[in-house]
């Protein structure tokens, strides 16, 4: 390698090096904004998502904002379609017999870093599943909200045995910090609820700030079980085995039939 090689490896290196530098600072102010983030409203005190100092699982997911909405947009800002809720949830299939496996997949928020709670409520608004990583009471500021942390990303599939039967109609739920709520013009979230079994807005009462932003699930329908099979049950035969049993009869009937016709020779 001559003079004017080495001189371009160099500088080609060199190049190399700036760029690496320079996308480590924007991820560090990235992570710095991240953070900051949540900080700047109350989520800096114990209590807050994994209840210790620092926050090292901040989620922009957890934020309705992010979470619940298309886009940045949110219908502040035009287009007006923006104020979309996406939020959905969907079962695997539309009928179930007792005893299957019922698989619920919640998705939405046009901002997939980090974790989200998410809840599934059957017709009573029993919670039936839900996927919100690990809580810790005992570090949480709030006693009926303990503290998690560490959950799954959007979108998240949550499964439930089918024990009832007849035609479900089941709810999800995203929980989150009510951050743009009042900010939003329309959506789901325009809708103020007390119960968590119709779609809207789910003020959390034991932790300021918080909620849920609830969807319905399509209808799908449990039937019962087939009945199993009576064959060889309480002392009943089966179709195969009166079938043997008719044909061993008739063999008994045509041999003792032959038998009778084979004429009897006397000696002389």
């Amino acid at each position: 390698m001559n003079f004017f090689d080495k001189q371009k490896v160099k500088s080609r290196l060199t190049i190399v090096a700036f760029g690496v530098f320079g996308l480590f600072i924007a991820w560090v102010s990235d992570v710095n904004a991240f953070e900051s983030f949540f900080a700047s409203r109350g989520c800096d005190a114990a209590g807050c998502h994994d209840g210790a100092l620092p926050i090292a699982t901040p989620t922009c997911v957890g934020c309705h904002a992010h979470g619940a909405h298309s886009n940045s947009d949110k219908g502040v800002q035009p287009p007006a379609t923006a104020d979309d809720m996406n939020i959905t949830a969907s079962t695997d299939a539309t009928t179930y017999t007792v005893g299957d496996t019922i698989a619920i997949t919640v998705d939405g928020g046009y901002e997939k870093r980090g974790w989200v709670r998410v809840i599934v409520y059957n017709d009573n608004g029993d919670v039936v599943a839900q996927s919100k990583g690990t809580c810790d009471s005992t570090t949480s500021s709030n006693i009926t909200t303990p503290a998690c942390s560490n959950g799954l990303s959007m979108p998240i599939t949550l499964q439930v045995t089918a024990n009832i039967t007849g035609t479900q109609m089941w709810t999800a739920s995203w929980y989150g910090n009510s951050d743009d709520v009042a900010g939003s013009t329309g959506g789901l979230n325009g809708t103020l609820v007390t119960v968590v079994t119709e779609p809207g807005w789910l003020e959390d009462l034991g932790n300021a700030g918080h909620g849920e932003e609830i969807v319905s699930i399509p209808s799908f329908t449990v039937n019962d079980a087939p009945p199993a099979s009576s064959g060889g049950g309480g002392g009943s035969l089966s179709w195969s085995a009166l079938g043997l049993l008719l044909l061993t009869i008739i063999g008994m009937l045509a041999k003792n039939r032959q038998t009778k016709l084979i004429p009897i020779r006397h000696k002389d």
